[in-house]
């Protein structure tokens, strides 16, 4: 990855000055729970990623994992992140309010163990994670993975910096 253009570039500036994403290493790990809110977050996500060159296809630069939930987001992060390969690690998934108080212990343990699987790793690690009362909240919601997309990018450069 080329140094960024100065230290102040937020991801705006980078595309203004053509920035080459194309060498960033990106881990993407996808929950299966409420799959289809996974799906439709991993479609614009991808969608973003190619938008700025990142080499999708090729296992060098982009990784993908599935695990079964959203609690199992954080692990798998670790142990990408130990990898040291990724310059960056986008975590999504959807967790949506049922009857009981299962989602909030769901929402504050996944937060944590990603913020400590990306301290302990050094790698930038996006919490692409909606936490929503009801379905139709998270399909509302759906878009956010353009932007997780482009938190990644910028991390990636800031923290290469």
């Amino acid at each position: 990855m080329k140094p960024p253009l100065s230290n102040n570039n937020n991801f705006d500036e980078l595309v203004k000055n053509n920035f080459d994403f194309s060498e960033i290493k990106i881990g993407l790990i996808v929950s299966g729970f409420n799959k289809e809110i996974s799906e439709k977050l991993k479609s614009n996500v991808l969608k973003e990623l190619k938008n700025h060159k990142i080499q999708i296809n090729n296992s060098n630069y982009f990784v993908e994992q599935n695990v079964p939930g959203v609690f199992e987001l954080s692990q798998s992060a670790y142990h990408l992140g130990k990898k040291s390969k990724f310059d960056v690690i986008i975590c999504i998934g959807s967790v949506i309010k049922g009857e009981t108080k299962h989602d909030e212990y769901i929402s504050m343990s996944v937060a944590q163990g990603i913020t400590n699987a990306s301290i302990l790793t050094d790698t930038p690690i996006i919490f692409g994670v909606l936490t929503t009362e009801n379905i139709e909240q998270a399909e509302e919601r759906i878009s956010n993975g353009y932007y997780y997309a482009k938190s990644a990018l910028e991390m990636a450069v800031l923290n290469s910096s």
